[in-house]
């Protein structure tokens, strides 16, 4: 006689535990989980500079980013030497600040001053390998620069070179 509880089992039957629960709602919870990272808004100039590092950056460069952040609001309230001052004191902080570099050659474009925007532009675009988004922006601002210059193949060349590290 079975042991009580449990039935006899037929020829080719075996033994596997039936599955009460139904697992769809868990792998829908996984997919939509692992999708929500495609669908990150996409980052701006505006957002905060230290989002943009991985791990948490080293206390001489918080400083610099901070105050290239407050460089940033003074540009856009038109205070062109504050901004100047913050960012050069940034660079003074941290002299491989990239986003220091950046927001001068912005300036200097701004001021008509192309070949010194470039020259900016070629060293924040060094200190930008590990910030896709800003690099191309970095690329864009040169591909305008060198069309504003009458150099339409290089300015192309940088507006390709954009859309290599980032679709802007």
């Amino acid at each position: 006689m079975p042991a009580r509880g449990r039935s006899r089992l037929s020829a080719g039957e075996s033994r596997r535990p039936v599955l009460k629960h139904n697992f769809l709602p868990l792998y829908l919870g996984i997919f939509f989980i692992a999708s929500c990272a495609i669908f990150q808004p996409k980052p701006s100039t505006d957002d905060p500079l230290v989002n943009f590092y991985a791990t948490t950056p080293r206390p001489n460069v918080k400083a610099a980013l901070k105050l290239v952040e407050k460089a940033r609001d003074n540009l856009k309230e038109n205070e062109i030497h504050r901004a100047k001052n913050q960012l050069n004191t940034a660079l003074t902080i941290d002299p491989q600040n990239a986003f220091a570099y950046y927001f001068l050659a912005f300036i200097a474009h701004q001021e008509q001053k192309y070949e010194t925007s470039n020259g900016l532009l070629d060293k924040a675009k060094q200190g930008f390998r590990n910030f896709p988004f800003w690099k191309a922006k970095a690329y864009e601002l040169s591909g305008q620069n060198w069309g504003l210059l009458g150099h339409p193949k290089r300015k192309i060349w940088h507006l390709k070179e954009a859309e290599k590290y980032y679709k802007l």
